[in-house]
């Protein structure tokens, strides 16, 4: 059976067939997208009862911070911040595998504090 030499080219080309996006391309999107939404619920979540503030689940298709303690009146901005981060940055998330983290020690509660600031519990 006679072999013919395969072109140095067409291995390269070989090697990249089927090849997803880079390890970091992924974390660089997950990163980018819990950021947004980290920025956006950053700022003061003011209270004056406990019914005014609430636990949020902070993830989204490409990313996982699992929960974190909002006002309820900004609430719409976090959702807003979701909504973003999915178009912004999940979109790029094709062929990325998300690994959720162990959120066990993340609020459960949320209540208004001495500072009317809200936090969790």
């Amino acid at each position: 059976m006679k072999r013919f030499p395969i072109h140095p080219l067409l291995w390269i080309v070989a090697a990249t067939w089927g090849c997803g996006p880079s390890e970091q391309h992924c974390q660089d999107v997950e990163e980018a997208a819990a950021q947004h939404v980290l920025d956006a619920i950053e700022g003061d979540q003011p209270c004056t009862v406990d019914d005014d503030c609430e636990v949020v689940q902070v993830n989204g298709s490409c990313f996982d911070v699992c929960s974190r303690v909002i006002a309820v009146a900004n609430h719409e901005a976090f959702e807003q911040a979701l909504d973003e981060a999915e178009a912004e940055n999940c979109a790029d998330y094709e062929g990325c595998t998300l690994i959720n983290p162990p959120c066990g020690g993340g609020p459960q509660s949320a209540a208004c504090g001495t500072d009317e600031q809200c936090e969790g519990e």
